[in-house]
């Protein structure tokens, strides 16, 4: 046996069209245009650990002072990943979180451009080249199944608001040396935080209903084990809609969406590259008090945004010893500005029960012509829970912990606007596409206000 390094392993992520049935191209997770695998690079220590939920009955009376027996009740599987932020690997947690998107085709850029996935595709300039259609399931795109279908030379702008359902993804993590890994199908997606750091950092967290390597009863009735490793295996039938035996193996090739810098650019989105935003009234200001005064605000490296709805994980008769269904509940978006003090205006508007608003945008390197890769966020009303105004011995700091809330006039309390090159038109597990679990993603075709 070899003891392998982390750093050589790998993550991806694909959209399921249904509720825990791992999409699949022949025994290769992933499929082209409607379930593409989307690997990018994460930060060390990430994963979604199996918990056994293993009952300890230390006092039970049995004639003896020993522990002589313990218990499997249940598994339950979540985690979480982090990963420096760009305008390709932000999409999928956002899809996950939100769960309602807009997905507008951007004027055609034409240049030679990478186009995320360090592929370029060269155009002339003044051209009248047509955006992309939609492509019919099965295809052949531009790149490969599992590039998530990143097209050169256009980009797409998706808006993000928050939606009354969810879609779920099947995520593949390779181990070390690429043998061996843990594949998981129903992920959901229900919480994402983001640091405006010097480097924009994020992280999701994640909860699967299916996992392996796992002991699952097969449709025999016979416990059986199903491992996943760099061998065709067969998966159990919880993973694929009943259907047992299917063959699959891990991803042989990871191909990855990170956004690749060029000469003079980075690919991750960094703090010093955050610009005013687009919504009106925002072209020279961040910050606005009660939606019409322009508010001079310093805000330094360090501001935190985190979106979240609260999701139970239940089990049901008939499910095994996994979780069978899930509900979604209330969504959050809450976060945290400080800002550089300079007089009391955030104390008094505060304690008065004002209001804020927070329109600004990141962006990154050309993807062509003037377009670049950018990430957009409006919160049109928050409002800071304390005033967290203190007298340290270096620079005094105002604003602090704060909640947003559904401005009565525009109907979200956040809206996110991603610009990348991935169209996800095409993609399975739209409301409609009958996925289960909490019913896929929304794509609207209206952008919100």
């Amino acid at each position: 046996m070899t003891i392998q390094s982390g750093i050589l392993s790998a993550f991806g992520m694909c959209p399921e069209t249904k509720f825990r049935k791992v999409p699949l191209t022949g025994d290769q997770v992933g499929i082209v245009g409607t379930n593409p695998m989307r690997f990018f690079t994460i930060e060390p220590d990430g994963g979604f650990p199996a918990k056994p939920d293993i009952t300890v009955p230390n006092d039970e009376i049995d004639g003896s002072a020993s522990l002589k027996r313990t218990i499997l009740g249940a598994k339950d599987y979540d985690g979480r990943q982090s990963y420096k932020a760009d305008a390709e690997n932000m999409l999928i947690p956002r899809l996950g979180v939100f769960g309602k998107v807009t997905n507008l085709t951007v004027t055609p850029l034409l240049e030679e451009r990478s186009n995320g996935n360090g592929n370029g595709g060269t155009k002339a300039y003044g051209t009248t080249e047509p955006g992309p259609a939609p492509r019919a399931t099965g295809t052949t795109a531009t790149t490969s199944a599992t590039t998530g279908d990143p097209q050169p030379g256009h980009a797409v702008k998706h808006v993000f608001t928050m939606g009354g359902n969810k879609p779920s993804f099947t995520a593949e993590e390779i181990f070390g040396l690429h043998k061996y890994g843990r594949l998981s199908s129903g992920v959901i997606v229900p919480r994402l935080d983001t640091t405006l750091g010097r480097l924009i950092m994020e992280t999701f967290t994640a909860t699967p209903y299916r996992q392996i390597p796992n002991r699952y009863i097969n449709n025999a009735g016979a416990d059986t084990d199903y491992d996943w490793r760099d061998v065709d295996g067969p998966l159990p039938a919880a993973m694929q809609d009943g259907v047992e035996n299917t063959m699959a193996k891990i991803t042989a090739v990871p191909n990855y969406v990170d956004v690749t810098p060029d000469a003079c650019g980075d690919g991750p989105f960094v703090h010093a590259r955050i610009v005013h935003g687009s919504e009106t009234g925002f072209s020279n200001v961040f910050f606005k008090l009660n939606g019409v005064t322009d508010l001079d605000f310093k805000v330094p490296e360090g501001s935190t945004i985190s979106r979240y709805f609260d999701a139970e994980a239940h089990h049901i008769m008939g499910s095994g010893y996994d979780p069978g269904a899930t509900n979604a509940n209330a969504f959050h978006v809450e976060g945290k500005f400080d800002v550089l003090f300079e007089d009391n205006s955030i104390i008094l508007n505060t304690l008065a029960k004002c209001y804020f608003s927070v329109n600004f945008k990141v962006l990154g390197i050309l993807i062509g012509g003037t377009t670049r890769y950018s990430w957009e966020v409006y919160i049109p009303r928050f409002r800071f829970l304390s005033s967290e105004t203190t007298t340290p011995a270096r620079a005094m700091m105002t604003g602090g912990n704060f909640v947003a809330e559904v401005d009565p006039a525009l109907g979200y309390e956040i809206k996110e606007t991603l610009i990348n090159t991935t169209d996800i038109s095409t993609w399975g597990g739209e409301v409609g596409d009958n996925p289960g679990g909490l019913g896929g993603f929304e794509l609207s075709a209206t952008p919100p206000p």
